[in-house]
Order: C-alpha cells, then structure tokens, then sequence
C-alpha cells in the first residue's frame, strides 16, 4: 500500500548515515584549531545540512503524486489509448505506471527509492532533485575535513605542537569514529552523485528511465516507416526545465505540453502496441505439481540452479501461467486465469520465476487481454504505409525482442518453434526439386528421340 512515512528501513538507515556523518564533521571542526576560513565553510556546510534534511522530509512528505482511483480520461474517445489497471480499478493517465511496492498508479513515475520509503514521481520530482545535489556537497566537505584532521593529528601526535592544536590525545573510539564518518561519507558523496547525474539527465531531456525503454522499442519499430515515432514531451532542455518545474510545483502531471504534432497520448498508444507485440510471445502452461518457494520439491539440481537474486512463485496443481522468457531449468512468467472466453492476468499479481518441471504446455486458442479491460488495440498505423517498409520494420522489431529475451533467458519454446519454421520451409522447397527432375526427364527424351531421327535418316 503506498506508505509516506520516514518509519521504514530505508529512511532510518539514511537519517543514520546524516547523524554519523555530521557528527564526526562537528568533532573535527571542534577539537581542530579554528579559523575565519573554517568557521565561513563549516557555516556553508550546516546550511547544507539543512537543506539536505528538508529535502529529504519533503520528498517523503509530499509524496510522487497518485493518479486519483477510477481515474478516466474526460474525453472517452481516448480509453482506446490507455492501459486499464486493475488494481486502482481505473485508467493510467499519461505518462503514469502502477508501482507494486506503493500499490497506486503514479504520475510520471521514475522509480521506487528506498531511501525516502516512496517513488519519486512528478510532485517530489523537485525536492529529491534538491536532496540528491545537496547530498554529495555536504559529503564532499565532510570527508576533506575527516581526512584532514586525521591528516594534521597523525603529523603533530610526537610534537609540541599537538597540544597548541589539539590540546589532548584522541582515544582509540573517537578515532576509529572519524575514520568511520570520513569513509561513510565518501562513499555516500559517490553513489549519491552518480543518481543526481542520472535525475539531472532525465530533467534535461524530460524523460524518464522507463519512458527512455518505451521510446527506443518504438523507434526501432517505425524506423524504416514513413512516420517514425517522435518522443512528444522533448521541447528543448531550457522548456524541459520549465515544464518539469512547472508541473511538479502545480502537482497536475497529467497534462504536459507536447511536440507539434504530437498529442499527450503517444507514448501510451506505443506502450500499448508493444504489449500487443510482447503477447504473442507468451505460452500457456499448467501446473501439475507444487514445485515449493525455490523449487526444493523438485531435487536439488532444480534447487541449485534457482535465480535467487530475482523473485521466485510458490504454485499449486491446476494453475494457469504465461510464460515468456527462459533460463537453464527455469520459465518466467505470471499467474493468469481464463475469464470471458480470453487469458488475463491474475491480481494481485504473481510473477516471477518457476521450474520447468513442474508445469506442462497447453494449447489454449483464446486471446491475452494485453490492455488490461478486454478491448483490443488495431495494428499500428504505419504498417499500411508502405508494405515493404512496414515488413521490414517489424522483422527488426521481432528480431530486437528475440535479441533482448535471448541475452536475459531464452524463450520458452524457442527451439521447437524453429524446428517448426524448418518444417514449414521444408515443403515450400520440394515443388521446386519436382520441377528440376521434370526439365531434366524432358531433356532426356527429346535427346532421344533426336538420336532416332538421325539413326532412321542415315
């Protein structure tokens, strides 16, 4: 369920981190000799703290911004060219994605942080931008003055010296305290810095990470189309900015300015169309046997070889899974039922990895219901642009599915499919044979019966 609150793991561990950190920077400020350089940026640096402390509470607080339940577009024309989630019991608004961990559909969703125990989405966009750029600057400080203080103190522990600067002798703890807030913040300022270049790259282009997968499928798609796919909210990084602050201080994140040309629901439509695509390489199976979380009941060969950094099912006999991708003595695939003469999915949701061994194909010749409310989306437009172009690019669209699937697990199916294709080619090559060996008995006879003539003539 989605869940605004620092009580969580992810926020206490952060806080701790903070309280570490600013306090072994405090001690070394302290116990160090003062002076009015240090004094000015040790008062920069508390107000980087504060800044860092509100921003954190903020994008808790004030959350990514939930699409309302039973959210339907005013205009009913475009239901067509949404998604419908079952969980929330109504439509996704543009540019919005269902996240399991906070149970809701998000606006402009761009990942599930831990650390703040929410999503990041289009309300909070702006203040974790604020906390994932003021993180490494405190940090920075932080781990120079740690590094400098241990620094000074190991160069004048044997000197007359130490006393002036000191005036006393660290104990092992305090010392082992500073080297700990020093490494901590080190390694917070990278790892920290790394994600605010990635946020910084996203509010540049206006464009999220998950929106950046669903634009390149979709551009591979109508590459060769005479209407290839535009990305419709890219205006120009200093409107990409402006939009981006816009809508996150408005809160709306539904309706974003858009490409001329373009409208707002373009890249639900292409979202859309490669889940139509993604549902032709799903295959149906049955449950014949519990195979346990980890496929324990199933020996230990199954058990070893079991994908342990990813989610794993615990199934029951007579369930019905889709599967689409496979590894070693593994499918992956989710729960689905049989419901009004179609396949669709079970929630909430069980997807995950599964043995092999334990379930058995069955050919069900009923439609998946990729959209989620039993409507069917038409084939892209630009397949009826030009024939030659349109078969093109969806060979490469196939081909790039097929390349992807294969690098993570091949699909399930995949080599008796091939063997399928061999054996549909097979006859298409035997009228052919039966021609030749036609021309070549024509050819003989008529030889033959030259040499008669000639026989009969001399």
């Amino acid at each position: 369920m989605a869940t605004q609150s620092v009580f969580g793991w992810g926020p206490l561990v952060a806080l701790g981190l903070i309280v570490l950190i600013a306090y072994a920077t405090t001690y070394c400020h302290q116990v160090g000799k003062a002076t009015l350089w240090s004094d000015a940026l040790f008062v920069t640096w508390v107000t980087t703290v504060v800044v860092v402390l509100y921003s954190f509470f903020k994008s808790i607080y004030v959350g990514p911004g939930f699409v309302p339940l039973k959210w339907r577009p005013k205009d009913e024309a475009n239901i067509e060219r949404l998604t419908y989630c079952h969980i929330c019991e109504g439509y996704k608004a543009p540019r919005s994605h269902h996240c399991r961990q906070c149970g809701r559909c998000v606006k402009v969703l761009d990942h599930h942080c831990p650390w703040i125990n929410s999503c990041v989405g289009n309300d909070n966009k702006v203040y974790f931008l604020l906390f994932v750029t003021s993180v490494p600057i405190g940090c920075v400080y932080s781990a120079v003055k740690c590094v400098l203080f241990l620094i000074r103190y190991y160069q004048t522990m044997f000197s007359v010296q130490h006393a002036r600067y000191f005036g006393y002798r660290l104990t092992p703890g305090r010392f082992a305290f500073v080297i700990c807030g020093g490494a901590a913040a080190l390694g917070v300022a990278l790892a920290v810095a790394m994600l605010a270049v990635i946020q910084i790259k996203s509010i540049l282009k206006n464009k999220t990470d998950i929106e950046g997968w669903i634009d390149d499928k979709a551009k591979r798609v109508t590459k060769k189309s005479k209407t290839p796919f535009i990305f419709p909210y890219d205006l120009g990084w200093r409107n990409n900015i402006k939009e981006v602050m816009r809508q996150s201080v408005r809160r709306d994140g539904i309706n974003w300015a858009v490409r001329e040309g373009c409208t707002n629901y373009d890249m639900s439509q292409a979202q859309l169309w490669q889940k139509r695509t993604h549902a032709q390489y799903r295959y149906t199976f049955k449950v014949k046997t519990r195979p346990g979380r980890w496929g324990w009941r199933m020996g230990w060969r199954i058990l070893c070889s079991c994908p342990w950094t990813q989610a794993t099912i615990d199934l029951q006999p007579g369930d019905l899974m889709h599967a689409w991708r496979q590894r070693g003595k593994w499918y992956c695939g989710e729960k689905v039922r049989v419901e009004n003469g179609m396949i669709r999915t079970v929630y909430p949701l069980h997807r995950g990895w599964f043995p092999i061994a334990a379930v058995e194909e069955v050919d069900l010749q009923l439609p998946y219901d990729y959209r989620g409310d039993g409507l069917f989306l038409q084939p892209p437009p630009t397949a009826n642009d030009d024939d030659d172009n349109s078969e093109g690019g969806d060979d490469e669209a196939e081909q790039d599915e097929q390349g992807k699937e294969a690098a993570q697990g091949q699909q399930p199916r995949q080599r008796r499919a091939n063997g399928q294709d061999k054996q549909q080619k097979q006859p298409q090559k035997q009228p052919q044979k039966q021609q030749q060996t036609q021309q070549q008995q024509n050819r003989h006879q008529h030889q033959a019966q030259k040499q008669k003539e000639n026989k009969k003539r001399k």
